[in-house]
């Protein structure tokens, strides 16, 4: 297949192998509770799926559903560049960015917890969410950086048919 089909996969390869090691992060704290490194790691590198989880969890109780969702994702891209489907791989690479919108919605939905407990309820407007840094933004902008060229890719490929005539 071309260069632009590659380009289609790094998406949702990118989405799986992240989505894998927030889940493994979760795996090894539920195994070592007392470790403060793995502590860290859940919920400084991978908060953007802590937030995620718990945004789908209150509609979906599925263990383990981001990683299904990824794995599904890869499952049809990699089938799609085996057979030479470019459906399928326009498919897993045009989802895998619609999840990344969906974690960066849940971010700036969820936002950044209260700094303080307290009884009086929080005020969630528009006007009062800041954006997160550091680390989620870092993670943000790599998934970002992944499935953005992999989406243009599958549509750039769609136009170039389209203006072949097939």
């Amino acid at each position: 297949m071309t260069r632009i089909a590659k380009l289609q996969l790094v998406g949702p390869i990118a989405l799986f192998l992240i989505v894998v090691s927030a889940e493994g992060a979760v795996w090894a704290l539920s195994q070592f509770p007392a470790s403060e490194t793995l502590w860290f790691i859940n919920l400084r590198l991978f908060g953007l799926f802590q937030i995620c989880y718990y945004l789908l969890s209150n509609k979906v109780t599925i263990p383990y559903l981001q990683f299904l969702v990824a794995f599904a994702l890869l499952v049809i891209a990699l089938t799609g560049f085996a057979l030479k489907y470019r459906l399928l791989l326009s498919i897993a690479s045009n989802l895998s960015f619609l999840c990344v919108c969906f974690i960066g919605y849940a971010w700036n939905l969820i936002g950044s917890p209260a700094e303080a407990a307290s009884l009086v309820e929080q005020s969630y407007a528009a006007s009062t969410l800041t954006l997160p840094s550091g680390s989620d933004l870092c993670l943000f902008v790599i998934l970002i950086g992944a499935t953005l060229p992999s989406f243009a890719a599958s549509h750039l490929s769609y136009f170039r048919e389209v203006r072949a005539g097939h």
